[in-house]
């Protein structure tokens, strides 16, 4: 398409520039005075240059259009009237065109990226096995395992099926439940959990959250905080409800952040960035969560945390009132 436009262009630049020499030729030919000579040559030579202006222009504002359309929407370079239309019209429709293209692959682009990150813990394998190992164990008579492998296999039915967006507030919390009782196994009376909500409670379990929030949170407390402390450890899940926001605190009374480290922390999350903690490797890290928080709501909510060296820490959740799983598409 454009070769053949130059092409074209440079045809009626050569006939336009044969057409005055005729002109000028024939007046020679006619011995015409010089005055009105001088005004034909005049005439064809400004006749040249408006030509080689005009194709010079034409062909600059195409490159124009290419290197724009190259640099800023190159999955639009297959469509030639896109590229090589000269009029206004068609430039700002391609390019709104363009910009509703760009609009689907970026809500693609983060729906793409929110089940990478939300389907790290993908083991159908091992939640058929903690079956058969639970049906073994209520054979054999053995309740504590049967218990515990159930609980397991309940937490990870919960992770693996239904990979929707968003769920009930009050899945998230039977998933915590089952989550403390796979730990009180291990800890004992070492550990306790507690959860308490401030506003209407039957309202803020209808609500709708971000699966897998609360867990990883969780797990950082007993991990990070609680075990590597003396004596008994609490985690206490605290949910606020008001006019325009859901607030999740999820405190714990352990070993608690240095304020250094602590900085990094809330800089890495405010701005989005990867956990550079490689204990977090094992599981789903509270940056993970803070990302899935911002890909779905934007950057207004999230993840911030306070800590007191050996007195604990507080992970505070920030998100939108949700009424409603379809009310985010993502």
């Amino acid at each position: 398409m454009k070769t053949c436009r130059a092409l074209l262009l440079k045809l009626v630049l050569i006939c336009e520039i044969i057409h005055c020499s005729f002109l000028f030729l024939n007046a020679l030919d006619k011995k015409y005075p010089l005055f009105f000579m001088g005004i034909i040559g005049f005439a064809a030579l400004s006749l040249s240059f408006l030509c080689g202006y005009l194709l010079f222009s034409l062909l600059r504002k195409e490159k124009d259009i290419e290197n724009y359309l190259l640099t800023k929407h190159e999955d639009y370079l297959n469509s030639s009237y896109l590229i090589w239309s000269s009029s206004d019209l068609l430039f700002y429709k391609a390019l709104r065109e363009s910009m509703d293209r760009s609009n689907q692959m970026t809500s693609l682009r983060k729906q793409a990226q929110y089940l990478a990150l939300q389907n790290q813990i993908n083991p159908h394998f091992l939640y058929n096995t903690l079956e058969c190992i639970r049906s073994e164990a209520i054979t054999n008579k053995i309740d504590t395992v049967a218990n515990m492998t159930q609980a397991l296999a309940t937490f990870f039915r919960y992770t693996i099926s239904d990979l929707d967006k968003l769920v009930p507030v009050s899945a998230e919390l039977d998933n915590i439940s089952n989550y403390y009782t796979i730990q009180h196994y291990r800890f004992g009376n070492r550990l306790s959990l507690k959860i308490d909500m401030e506003g209407d409670n039957a309202q803020i379990l209808e609500l709708f959250m971000p699966k897998l929030t609360l867990q990883p949170v969780v797990e950082n407390a007993v991990f990070h905080g609680i075990e590597k402390k003396a004596g008994a450890g609490e985690v206490i899940i605290h949910l606020i409800l008001t006019q325009q926001r859901l607030l999740i605190q999820v405190s714990d009374n352990g070993i608690g952040i240095e304020p250094d480290i602590l900085n990094t922390l809330n800089e890495r999350l405010s701005h989005k960035l990867p956990s550079g903690n490689s204990e977090e490797k094992g599981g789903i890290a509270v940056s993970n969560v803070n990302e899935r928080i911002k890909l779905l709501f934007g950057d207004t909510y999230g993840i911030y945390i306070r800590s007191i060296p050996g007195k604990g820490t507080d992970v505070n959740i920030t998100l939108p009132i949700v009424r409603h799983k379809d009310e985010v598409t993502g």
